[in-house]
């Protein structure tokens, strides 16, 4: 799409089969390259949104560093090992639009953790109302709420089928959305007072995700909820890098004060508008 730009000239010549492995810390964004001994850099184009490459030998592999320009930001990379060297691919942030359609062309993937065979936590009223049920409703309205607002919304389940992780990250890694949002409720030990244990948290694990994350995790303290923070997290499903992703824990569903909020429709529904409207403003130019 017009949003990503293509970096060639990484590596030009080594063999596909060499690792190679991306990582972005807000500031450089590095690809490390196995056995790499030299390197050739790149040019980069007048529009770049870095301001320099080099190329760094380590003992056992190549390195190149990019550095992003003072006052830019990247919105995902990733990268394509072709026979003639690897391709990094580089997003642009999506920008919103004024009107009524502030999110027309930007694309989110919903993702409501759980499902089918695997129930998620269980509540007060057992597999009745577990988990599963309540991602999956909340999901469906936060989708009618960017709907709304003119975003495309992709969703890796709309029924209550079973989903392994792998066939998520596999979803979003397909569909390269603009941002990719794993919705989930907490559970707890069942040693512990359920009655004090509770509260929003959102996990990230690429440092582009933390400011969306952060808009989240205000949106839902702004309804009401229980500020329980942002947090860096290994999480499978985060692990993209093409786009922001994120997984939220909307509330401890043993608890049986959350567990109400969870499992209500008007609920449900301040919190998705909440949200939407973080996302709509995260988005904004």
């Amino acid at each position: 799409g017009k949003r990503i730009s293509r970096l060639r000239g990484i590596a030009p010549g080594y063999p596909s089969s060499l690792a190679a492995t991306p990582a972005f810390d807000g500031v450089k964004l590095t690809v490390n390259i196995s056995a790499a001994v030299s390197g050739v850099l790149p040019k980069l184009p007048a529009d770049s949104l870095f301001s320099s490459v080099v190329f760094n030998k380590k003992e056992t592999y190549g390195q190149y560093v990019l550095t992003i320009k003072a006052g830019q930001t990247i919105d995902g990379y990733y990268i394509e090992k072709t026979a003639s060297g690897i391709i990094v691919h580089i997003k642009r942030q999506a920008k919103a639009t004024t009107g009524g359609s502030p999110l027309a062309g930007i694309s989110i993937m919903l993702d409501p953790g759980h499902g089918g065979s695997d129930t998620g936590a269980i509540g007060p009223l057992g597999v009745n109302y577990a988990e599963k049920t309540i991602n999956l409703n909340t999901a469906l309205k936060l989708r009618k709420e960017l709907e709304a607002l003119g975003a495309k919304v992709l969703m890796t389940r709309t029924t209550d089928v079973t989903l392994s992780l792998s066939d998520r990250l596999t979803a979003s890694r397909s569909a390269l959305p603009d941002m990719f949002l794993s919705i989930h409720a907490n559970s707890m030990a069942d040693n512990v007072d359920i009655s004090k244990i509770d509260g929003f948290s959102v996990h990230y694990k690429e440092a582009l995700a933390k400011q969306l994350s952060e808009t989240l995790l205000d949106q839902a303290v702004k309804i009401g909820r229980t500020k329980k923070g942002v947090r860096y997290a290994n999480f499978y499903v985060v692990r993209g890098t093409w786009a922001p992703s994120m997984l939220m824990e909307n509330g401890f569903v043993p608890n049986p004060v959350e567990f109400e909020l969870l499992t209500s429709d008007q609920e449900q529904t301040r919190l998705a508008k909440s949200l939407a409207e973080g996302i709509a403003r995260y988005f904004a130019p």
